[in-house]
C-alpha cells in the first residue's frame, strides 16, 4: 500500500492507475486491491489465467489505458 499512499499525496490529481493482478497468491494482496480499487482513478484487472510474462501484462495494460501518457510503475519502484 506504500505505492498507493504515495500516489494519493501527488499534487496532480488527473491520473489513472491500472493494476493487473496476475493471480497473486501473496497474503493480503486481494484485500489491498479491494481498498485501492475503491478510488475512481484506479482500475484493477485480473486476467483469465496467470501469464507469468511481464510483457503480456504490460501490453494488456497499454491497450486498456485511456490516457495520453503511459508511465510504468512496477511493484518494486
Amino acid at each position: 500500500l506504500r505505492t498507493w499512499r504515495s500516489l494519493q499525496r501527488q499534487s496532480y490529481s488527473d491520473w489513472e492507475w491500472m493494476i493487473v493482478d496476475d493471480h497473486s497468491s501473496d497474503q493480503g494482496t486481494l484485500e489491498a486491491l479491494e481498498e485501492i480499487g475503491a478510488d475512481y482513478r484506479v482500475s484493477v484487472h485480473r486476467l483469465g489465467k496467470a501469464s507469468g510474462n511481464i510483457g503480456v501484462l504490460k501490453g494488456y495494460l497499454c491497450s486498456a489505458a485511456s490516457g495520453d501518457i503511459f508511465l510504468e510503475l512496477d511493484h518494486d519502484d
